[in-house]
């Protein structure tokens, strides 16, 4: 994609760590390309059927408890589970109504940036660790003021990043719930990932992503074992 931008810094957020400190959050406006990636309905035709059919998923969700922070996964790669995190946050954020922040917790296959089409001010993985050394260093957050979304997004990279620090993750979300109605989490596949249970702690609940002709039901099964099923708001089924 082309027209990958980065301006300056915009809005500063805080919010009060349970230690006493005042953890900052710097906003980096970014402009988005004009062409749209296919898995962003949202952005690519809002008033398709494949966007109505994201804000009836807010609207379950909503029914199910009103959770504020929802981590996306699938059972394997290539299921959605980054289209229906990338959907879904921006269907919560639609208009305006609510403040939210999309966080990529995936170190093996990070999609966000490629999908939006900007480059990450600072990759939210680099972030967590520089925060465990400092924890009064900002985190910074790409702005997304055309869509009123903020993202926390990893930086893609040629080599294997280490497993995430899942303490460190799950004590940024601590605080990012403080600051937005909505945290959203995208993180790697239930059986072929490594991510999920050391973050899946950090979620008040957990949405399966599932593509038809593909997700196997073995193995969608196989993933609710493993996560639990308590903790499933449900699972989004999404055509290829």
């Amino acid at each position: 994609m082309s027209g990958r931008a980065i301006a300056g810094p915009d809005t500063n957020l805080n919010w009060p760590e349970s230690s006493g400190r005042t953890i900052e959050v710097e906003r980096v406006r970014v402009k988005l390309p004009t062409e749209t990636d296919f898995r962003a309905a949202l952005l690519r035709d809002p008033l398709s059927a494949r966007a109505a059919a994201f804000r009836v998923l807010r609207h379950r969700i909503a029914k199910s408890g009103d959770p504020r922070v929802i981590l996306v996964t699938s059972a394997n790669d290539e299921e959605g589970k980054t289209t229906c995190a990338l959907n879904l946050a921006l269907v919560l954020a639609e208009s305006g109504r609510n403040r939210v922040v999309l966080v990529e917790a995936n170190t093996q296959n990070p999609a966000l940036t490629s999908v939006l089409g900007f480059t990450t001010p600072a990759c939210v993985l680099d972030q967590l660790t520089q925060h465990r050394a400092d924890p009064s260093r900002p985190f910074k957050v790409a702005q997304i003021t055309s869509h009123d979304l903020d993202v926390l997004a990893a930086q893609p990279g040629s080599e294997p990043r280490l497993p995430l620090h899942g303490p460190s993750l799950i004590a940024a979300v601590g605080g990012l719930r403080r600051i937005f109605d909505y945290v959203v989490i995208d993180t790697s596949s239930v059986l072929t990932g490594l991510d999920v249970p050391l973050v899946q702690d950090a979620a008040d609940g957990i949405v399966l992503a599932a593509r038809t002709r593909h997700t196997r039901a073995l193995g969608l099964n196989a993933a609710m074992d493993q996560i639990g099923h308590d903790r499933i708001l449900g699972v989004a089924l999404l055509d290829p």
